[in-house]
């Protein structure tokens, strides 16, 4: 009895101390493990001294290159890439720290991956001009590579983007805290492997309007999303509450002239907490088509923030039509 009295307080704290060091050593394990086993589907592209993930598909001009959302992989692309790699060069990457590519030091801002963005196209011989497509975060580093290097772009697409009108209100900075705050409590519980023994997932799976092929399957279930993907995401998430700040200058109307700008905006208005970012959203789209005076403004009427999986035929048309007006200097919306 005296023994057990003795030594019980150290067990409570001694078990747990050991569940939580293997859980760590474990996911080292894993996550080396894939690394090394998991065949990306596309090429690892040295950057800096590390690697970015890129997936290259088609032939011709004007290269479209595909942007995801925060703390989002290229995934939610590939059915979209290979659609429209029948009718011209597409290009697919994950940003530092997200899918398959190497971590980088954070923070991560919008400048960084818009560097990011400038090498790997430089260094893929990637030769502009070209479509940009940004989905949600994507957005802002597509606008802040436009401003950066006019010269090169040949159209716009944006799906979907935080416009700074509404990542500027209180309601819309709140969200962005407190989703930062969970993507980095769920990447700490992703150091110690909770989320591989509930088997949860932050790719995207193969429940979509289009469907991924048997090798896009494979690749998306050979590996779990890395612990440092979380605080990857995380720090994207952050780095949005910045936004009025990083698009400063960026707003002005006619500012891409002719430029060809499709804007696609969801139909469904955001569930639950999300829907804060309501607040001057249409105020935002309408503000991003005001851009250029060669735009689009087009509703996906049955999506909510994940068109290009919900709608991706609205999206693919969108695209197809910027590429046509960049070719062929067709207007998107003739008189």
């Amino acid at each position: 009895m005296f023994s057990t009295r003795i030594h019980s307080p150290w067990l409570w704290i001694a078990v747990p101390a050991v569940l939580l060091v293997f859980g760590f050593l474990f996911r080292r394990f894993a996550e080396a493990r894939e690394a090394k086993y998991s065949k990306p589907p596309g090429e690892l592209l040295n950057i800096r001294g590390r690697r970015l993930h890129v997936i290259r598909r088609g032939v011709g001009a004007p290269t479209v290159v595909l942007e995801s959302g925060g703390a989002s992989s290229s995934a939610m692309w590939w059915p979209i890439q290979d659609r429209l790699a029948a009718h011209t060069t597409v290009i697919a990457y994950d940003r530092a720290g997200l899918g398959w590519s190497d971590a980088a030091p954070l923070p991560r801002t919008i400048k960084g991956s818009v560097d990011d963005l400038g090498m790997l196209l430089q260094k893929f011989n990637a030769s502009p001009p070209y479509v940009l497509v940004g989905l949600s975060y994507g957005g802002p580093v597509i606008r802040a590579y436009a401003a950066r290097h006019p010269h090169q772009i040949a159209g716009m697409v944006f799906i979907d983007i935080p416009h700074e009108v509404v990542f500027t209100t209180p309601g819309a900075q709140t969200y962005l805290r407190r989703a930062s705050f969970v993507l980095r409590v769920v990447g700490r519980l992703a150091q110690i492997s909770f989320l591989r023994l509930l088997r949860v997932r932050g790719l995207a799976d193969s429940s979509t309007a289009l469907p991924y092929t048997a090798e896009q399957r494979e690749a998306l279930s050979s590996r779990f999303p890395t612990a440092v993907s979380f605080f990857t995401g995380a720090s994207e998430f952050a780095a949005m509450l910045q936004i009025g700040d990083e698009m400063k200058g960026l707003g002005k109307p006619g500012l891409l002239g002719s430029t060809p700008v499709a804007v696609i905006s969801h139909g469904n208005p955001y569930p639950g907490p999300f829907a804060v970012l309501e607040t001057n959203h249409l105020q935002g789209q309408q503000e991003l088509a005001a851009l250029s005076n060669n735009s689009v403004l087009i509703v996906a009427k049955n999506s909510s923030h994940a068109i290009p999986l919900e709608e991706p035929e609205v999206v693919l048309d969108a695209i197809n039509r910027v590429v046509e007006s960049a070719r062929n200097g067709i207007p998107l919306n003739p008189m």
